[in-house]
């Protein structure tokens, strides 16, 4: 009950370091956790609130606490895409749980450094490829290039 109450003034505290500790704190235990439903709901239902905080800082920990977790909440990191640039180019550059119809959405968009974040993640998909290659902008195809773990079609 301690470690609870000391979390709660933690994540309502005023200084946003201290939020920020908290939201880490959230993100690992969510990431670790094997414990009863209830719990992981109330982690996630954490984990939400995190997602409101004004401070970049704060939702920064949030993202970089779930940035590689297989287990992360879907929805959190689709949000997380849409924050501040640092976080939106670290979760589509790292983040297992993102599809590639949510990678598609941010070619799409056509923002440069989000499309080097992409270009850089771990495994790419075929279609991811051809879309990033469709862009026909040279130094994204020669990032593409460069890399031997990527699977070119014949096209």
């Amino acid at each position: 009950m301690v470690a609870y109450r000391q979390f709660v003034a933690l994540s309502q505290s005023p200084n946003s370091e201290l939020r920020s500790q908290a939201a880490h704190i959230v993100a690992a235990a969510y990431v670790s956790h094997d414990g009863p439903t209830d719990e992981e709901a109330a982690l996630y239902a954490a984990i939400i609130g995190f997602l409101d905080d004004a401070s970049l800082k704060v939702r920064a920990a949030l993202a970089y606490g779930l940035l590689h977790a297989e287990c992360a909440p879907r929805l959190v990191m689709l949000t997380l895409t849409k924050d501040a640039p640092v976080i939106a180019r670290a979760v589509v550059q790292y983040c297992p749980v993102l599809l590639d119809v949510d990678l598609l959405g941010a070619i799409r968009r056509g923002e440069g450094g989000m499309i080097r974040a992409i270009a850089a993640r771990k495994n790419l998909s075929p279609g991811i490829i051809a879309a990033l290659v469709k862009l026909d902008q040279l130094d994204i195809i020669e990032l593409l290039l460069e890399r031997t773990d990527l699977p070119f079609s014949e096209d």
